[in-house]
């Protein structure tokens, strides 16, 4: 009897399991786990309608949200970088000295203007962008420039410095004589400014606005000689020292998806400053100084191509452009505006004109 029940119950257990069994839905598989594919792996393709292979990018998210890591970070960084300028400066009137000769009867004056050279102007920047577009930059750069003027007088020739400190110089007893001009000329400019950026599609800009400080220094002298001995000199110079604001645009259009660009920046600058004159002659001695309040306004052009690669956390980049800078009232070497009390053949005392600059520029630099 136990063993027909055992038997009973057996057969009910296992009917009921079936039916259990036949209510549920079947355990899916097991989803196998992918590894992340690795950065260089090659993108899928495709087709589109018209059949042609097209590539679908494979654009990795990494932590703050940048695509891949070789795009910039999302959050601020440095920058920094340096270059050079190559300019020649070119001035409103540069004399070095002026000639006059007795021809006919009639008295001939003659205004002989330094020449100008090319010169190479270091240049540096540093500066740190936020995140949200809002960074501060630093900025400067050097020019120092040389000039020279000279011609061969006579006992007929006479000779007045430019500065018209000391008027006629000594003239030669015989007809070797030579005179001989130099001037040299340093600017250092500095810029401390804060920076917006802003990028549109494949445009970006650069707003910036601060303060300038300028240095320049402008010296002159002139000498007569006669068989290695010196009739007579003149010495000059001239120290401009001055603050002020300075507002600057930047535009950036990238050429496509490559890595090349062009750009153009223009600035302008209002430097309030002390010019400091003073000279010197022999051998008549004579000579004054003077101090005033000056203001410079200053204006700046620049275009020209660019190239930028970024890679992990690094953005390397490189400029090479046409400059042009206009000092307003900047003067030379010889402005004697506040020394001056003669005329010289009916031309008017040197006075402060306007000088500028114009050559090309190279910059390197990279962010991080």
């Amino acid at each position: 009897m136990k063993s027909r029940w055992g038997y009973f119950f057996g057969i009910l257990a296992i009917s009921g399991s079936m039916s259990l069994a036949s209510g549920q839905s079947p355990l899916p598989d097991p989803v196998p786990v992918l590894a992340p594919a690795a950065s260089n792996a090659v993108a899928p393709s495709t087709k589109d309608i018209t059949g042609t292979a097209t590539v679908i990018p494979a654009t990795p998210i990494v932590a703050g949200g940048c695509l891949d890591t070789c795009l910039p970070r999302c959050n601020g960084g440095w920058s920094v970088g340096g270059g050079v300028y190559v300019m020649q400066p070119f001035f409103g009137s540069n004399p070095a000295f002026f000639t006059q000769r007795t021809v006919g009867g009639a008295t001939v004056t003659h205004q002989q203007d330094f020449s100008s050279e090319i010169s190479v102007a270091p240049l540096a920047y540093l500066g740190y962008t936020w995140a949200n577009g809002w960074g501060i930059r630093g900025r400067w750069f050097e020019f120092t420039s040389s000039g020279s003027a000279g011609s061969p007088i006579n006992s007929s020739t006479t000779v007045f410095d430019a500065t018209s400190v000391l008027g006629a110089l000594p003239a030669p007893a015989g007809t070797t004589a030579t005179a001989i001009a130099s001037s040299r000329m340093i600017l250092s400019v500095y810029d401390l400014e804060a920076t917006y950026a802003r990028t549109f599609d494949q445009w970006s800009f650069l707003f910036s606005a601060g303060v300038r400080y300028a240095h320049l220094s402008q010296d002159y002298s002139i000498s007569v000689t006669d068989a290695g001995a010196n009739l007579g000199s003149v010495a000059s110079s001239q120290t401009f020292n001055g603050l002020g604001p300075t507002l600057a645009l930047e535009a950036h259009r990238q050429l496509g998806s490559s890595d090349f660009a062009l750009y153009g920046s223009a600035r302008g600058s209002l430097l309030f400053g002390t010019l400091d004159q003073d000279s010197s002659a022999s051998p008549v001695i004579r000579g004054g100084s003077s101090s005033s309040t000056d203001v410079l306004p200053i204006g700046e052009l620049e275009m020209g191509g660019e190239w930028g690669h970024t890679c992990e956390r690094f953005r390397f980049s490189a400029q090479l452009g046409v400059v042009g800078q206009i000092w307003w009232g900047g003067g030379n070497a010889s402005q004697g505006a506040y020394l001056n009390t003669i005329n010289i053949g009916g031309l008017p005392p040197s006075s402060a004109g306007n000088f500028g600059f114009i050559g090309g520029v190279f910059r390197a630099g990279v962010s991080f």
